[in-house]
């Protein structure tokens, strides 16, 4: 059947251009990434609750919000941040391949049913759904470059005009800049005058409310049906004032006489930003950063590329003394690496060209192969864009690997050519290569058959290892068909048309020919060596089997001993530095250690520029007045001596003295694969009761299990962590005191710290880690840090906290470890008036029976109709000792009073 295609040659070669032409459209119109799309679809959801806490936006909205979305379909999981600055992100992960619009759509259905449940301000400011990458995009920095502009005219500037234009950009899914320095109004007002005068603050707001309004007062002369109007008037008002003056000028309260009090007789009015939440700088100028999101589906570099020239564009328009720098963007690097796969690419087609002239000895028979082999990876981009795929690393490197393959078929019809030559030293190469066709034809579809059937079944594996291999056996495949088609059309008309049979007759002598005539009798030799010695071999099994096991079992120790990963780190040009001061820092102190790890940066060889944000958090995007990020970006590969761990290695050494916790991050492998490279972990408690005794078992081995246990997890104002348990009493405890580890970022402190809890717990035990417990002072002075007072104050509550949740919900369980517990309860309710206060809701009594506990305020309500005197208070009747006093017990129960035990002397303070 192909033997025809030499009687059409024309027909031949246009399949061929065809093929390369559906190729190289396809290639125009193919996204280009660094490694295909196998982050997981997400959904991001903001909510703002201007003002509350983490807590409150916990307990109000995103509990609310979690139960509505959990078990939306295609969902693996949901992951929330709330800050202490009223903002919170809501990240809801879907399948991957997953639709991100029908993803949308299925949240979008969800959180609307349960909106009315909402807090109104939350309502009100907006609760935005979006699909998103997680990952940065781009990292722009609008910056000053004198003294003139500060950070709230930059936020505004760029908020004005330039956020509209980049949202505009095709593939943006999101820019914003980070922070809140809109231009407000803001009233300061005095708290001495404001009493002197009895002014309160809601009279000032309803003032404000009432004066500084945008009216619509209507229109004069408007007709009525009744009677034309000769004119009409449209009235105008002045509306919301903008000024500081005109604020200052109104009237907060006014009497019959005239007297007025205004705004600034009680305070004063400036226009400054309505947040002051984040510091943001670059170089240490003044600065506003603006980040960038891409949507699903969307090119990065073109995107990038898009918004550099809108960038350009806009900064024509700067005001003096004003530019923008882009601090970070993912096609740097993954322009740098594409390059260089097309120069392994172009390295590898030269290197063929040569292995194949050198073989050959033939420039018109090498000639045909690479005539070929360009067809075949053209037409390969024509199959990647047919199944969705894109141009990146892995599939550039199939078409690398299927260089050395697809020329072999090039190959075999042109050394068949070749033998049809010496067997009929007078035949043509039209009737040569049918003779080729005819033999040959079967032998290569069924090579190619063989070949695919190798690759093609691994486009079947799923997870994100599976998309990667599947776009690499796909691009493989069709390569290896194309290639097939090309040898069974174009590389036939190419022999006919281009070879010539020199077989019989001598070829003219240079120093080229000379030279291959050289490397082929040496090769001829080498092949005689490796023939004779495969004669030995055969007759030895043994061997051929010894030398296969040898190499199996080389194969599995190397796999044993290399370790393994999914993607190698690369160094991306690029670090985040995370930056944690101690739990309540002011923004102020953030701020200056952010621009002293600036400072150092700066000072470090193969660092280029330094952003830094004081209040923002760029791995979990959440916001605070103790965390910070800055963004070091690196001189470009060739410019720099030391690689990005050297680098990362010298900067933790440098700021480790800094005040604060500084950790620093490679930018994730994988764009949209998480935040930064490496482990991202996020722990669930699901521990069960089990769980926790056996823990305690492990720690304790010879104890028995315990009476309760707390769980400790805080993280402001004050970092800790760890688990205690309350021990079975014996009945000497003495020996059980002081055993409780202490850790400062898992480095073991001590054991023996007498003020890390109260002393009427003294028989607590577990392990406690706090890293704001110092390790740079002696142990024994530990005892007056100001961390152990707030530790010993939280452990207190969490005792007094899981006390009254036992209390409340196993009453039965309460009482019958009662014997055990009353005791250290009363000396703490004895000691420490808070413990008391809560101690009191669960504070029980036995009766003279023992048969029934009661609460003092339980005793008081069963009490209160019987036992009372003749002024109608409550008598409570108790008893020390029952024995002696059992007389006046029976009396006492004759008449259907309830008495109690008070067993110690403490008891009776609390009667």
């Amino acid at each position: 059947m192909f033997s025809k295609f030499i009687h059409r040659p024309v027909f031949a070669i246009v399949i061929s251009i065809i093929i390369v032409f559906m190729g190289s459209l396809s290639i125009t119109q193919l996204p280009t990434s660094q490694f295909p799309e196998i982050a997981p679809t997400t959904v991001n959801i903001f909510i703002a609750y201007p003002g509350s806490s983490a807590d409150v936006l916990v307990k109000s909205t995103l509990i609310t919000l979690e139960n509505a979305i959990n078990g939306v379909q295609d969902m693996r999981y949901i992951a929330t941040d709330a800050t202490s600055a009223g903002e919170a992100t809501l990240r809801v992960i879907f399948e991957p391949g997953t639709d991100p619009n029908e993803a949308v759509i299925r949240v979008k259905t969800r959180v609307d049913q349960v909106m009315p449940l909402l807090p109104e301000l939350v309502q009100r400011e907006g609760v935005v759904i979006t699909p998103i990458q997680p990952s940065m995009l781009m990292y722009v920095n609008l910056y000053s470059t004198g003294k003139n502009m500060d950070e709230k005219f930059l936020y505004n500037y760029a908020n004005v005009n330039m956020l509209p234009e980049i949202n505009r950009v095709k593939g943006v899914a999101r820019s914003q800049i980070l922070g809140s320095r809109t231009y407000a109004m803001r009233i300061w007002l005095n708290p001495d005058r404001m009493r002197a005068y009895n002014i309160s603050v809601d009279e000032v707001m309803k003032a404000l409310g009432e004066q500084s309004i945008v009216g619509r007062p209507g229109r004069l002369g408007q007709s009525s049906g009744i009677k034309a109007q000769s004119l009409e008037y449209v009235l105008t008002y002045k509306g919301r004032f903008s000024e500081p003056s005109e604020y200052e000028d109104i009237i907060v309260r006014a009497n019959s006489n005239g007297e007025s009090i205004r705004l600034k007789d009680i305070g004063k009015a400036e226009l400054g930003s309505e947040f002051f939440d984040i510091y943001s700088s670059l170089d240490g100028h003044p600065s506003a950063s603006i980040v960038l999101k891409q949507n699903y589906g969307s090119n990065a570099s073109d995107v990038i590329k898009q918004v550099k020239e809108k960038l350009e564009e806009m900064k024509e328009t700067f005001p003096p003394g004003m530019d923008y720098k882009i601090s970070y963007d993912v096609s740097q690097f993954l322009d740098a690496s594409i390059e260089q796969v097309l120069h392994t690419l172009r390295d590898a087609f030269i290197l063929v060209a040569i292995v194949v002239f050198i073989f050959l000895g033939d420039w018109r028979s090498t000639l045909i192969p690479i005539l070929a082999v360009p067809v075949s990876l053209i037409g390969a981009f024509f199959a990647i864009q047919f199944f969705g795929l894109s141009i990146n690393l892995v599939t550039l490197f199939a078409l690398v690997l299927a260089i050395g393959i697809v020329v072999d078929d090039a190959i075999v019809v042109v050394e068949a050519v070749h033998a049809k030559f010496e067997e009929f030293p007078n035949i043509t190469p039209y009737m040569a290569v049918k003779k080729v066709l005819g033999e040959i034809s079967g032998a290569i579809i069924a090579i190619t058959a063989v070949m695919v059937s190798v690759f093609l079944p691994i486009s079947f594996m799923s997870g994100p290892v599976g998309t990667f291999y599947r776009q690499f056996s796909i691009t493989m495949a069709s390569s290896i068909v194309i290639s097939a088609i090309v040898a069974l059309t174009l590389t036939p008309v190419l022999c006919a048309m281009l070879l010539k049979n020199h077989h019989g007759h001598e070829r003219k002598k240079n120093l080229l020919t000379k030279g291959l005539d050289k490397f082929n009798s040496g090769f001829e030799k080498m092949t005689g060596k490796y023939v004779g010695l495969l004669r030995h071999m055969v007759s030895r099994k043994w061997l051929t089997f010894a030398i296969l096991l040898l190499f199996c079992a080389g194969t599995f120790y190397v796999n044993k001993i290399l370790p393994s990963g999914f993607i190698p780190s690369e160094d991306q040009g690029t670090i985040y530095a995370i930056i944690q001061t101690p739990p309540g820092s002011t923004l102020e102190t953030t701020n200056q250690v952010s621009q002293r790890l600036q400072k150092i940066c700066e000072h470090v060889d193969g660092v280029e520029s330094v952003s830094s944000l004081a209040g923002y958090e760029i791995m979990t995007e959440g916001r605070g007045s103790n965390a910070g990020t800055c963004l070091i970006n690196l001189k470009p590969w060739g410019d720099r001596k030391h690689k990005v761990t050297e680098i990362m290695e010298e900067l933790e050494e440098k700021s480790h003295n800094l005040g604060a916790k500084v950790e620093f991050f490679e930018p994730p492998a994988i764009p949209g694969f998480g935040s930064s490279g490496g482990f991202s972990l996020r722990l669930l408690d699901k521990n069960n009761t089990t769980d926790y005794q056996d823990f305690y078992k492990q720690l304790y081995p010879y104890n028995e299990p315990p009476l309760f246990w707390i769980h400790l997890n805080v993280d402001y104002p004050f970092n800790l962590t760890g688990i205690l348990y309350f021990p079975k009493i014996k009945q000497s405890y003495e020996i059980q005191k002081d055993k409780i580890q202490l850790y400062s970022n898992q480095v073991f402190v001590t054991e023996e710290v007498k003020d890390i809890v109260p002393e009427f717990l003294m028989l607590l035990q577990g392990v406690i880690d706090s890293p704001d417990i110092p390790l740079n002072v002696s142990r024994s002075y530990l005892q007056g840090d100001p961390n152990v007072k707030k530790i010993n104050n939280h452990i207190t509550k969490k005792v007094a906290d899981k006390l009254e949740s036992i209390f409340n919900t196993d009453r039965k369980e309460f009482e019958d470890k009662w014997d055990s517990l009353g005791l250290f309860v009363k000396y703490g309710m004895m000691t420490d008036d808070k413990f008391l206060e809560k101690a009191n809701k669960f504070h029980i009594f036995g009766d003279v029976d023992k048969e029934k506990f009661y609460t003092l305020d339980e005793y008081r309500t069963e009490t209160q109709a019987l036992q009372t005197n003749k002024e109608g208070q409550l008598v409570i009747l108790y008893t020390t000792d029952a024995v002696q006093q059992d007389s006046y017990i029976q009396a006492a129960k004759q008449k259907g009073y309830k008495v109690v035990i008070l067993e110690t002397i403490v008891d009776a303070s609390f009667i």
